[in-house]
């Protein structure tokens, strides 16, 4: 039996986090969330994830934090960020840690669902 891609949601938005959360599991994934980013990286840490979706401004660890503190303990999932602050350097800093997606607030599900599977190889 083949296992499902497992993902992990941190949002400090608990609503944006169980809709997420259904979208995604509904998708075919396995799913675990976090409310924050300092939870995120505890369980970054305790499992091994195939992608983390964040947001990318939560209080204490933002998005872009946890990217770089992920790099510096080689915890290597894949990262796609969401943000309602599509105009902040916060996007260009995510990008640059490492975000495969950036993605915008409100979420069109499909977007998601695709950046979870990865980008396009060429072919």
């Amino acid at each position: 039996m083949g296992t499902r891609p497992l993902v992990l949601i941190a949002d400090d938005n608990p609503g944006m986090v169980e809709t997420l959360a259904d979208i995604v599991a509904a998708a075919g994934f396995e799913v675990d969330t976090a409310p924050d980013g300092e939870a995120a990286l505890a369980l970054l840490r305790s499992k091994r994830y195939d992608v983390a979706v964040f947001d990318i401004v939560m209080p204490g660890i933002n998005g872009v934090e946890l990217i770089r503190r992920c790099r510096a303990e080689k915890l290597a999932p894949r990262f796609i960020a969401i943000t309602a602050y599509t105009g902040s350097e916060y996007v260009n800093e995510a990008r640059a840690e490492g975000a495969e997606a950036v993605l915008a607030k409100p979420l069109d599900p499909a977007l998601l669902i695709t950046a979870l599977h990865g980008p396009a190889r060429p072919g």
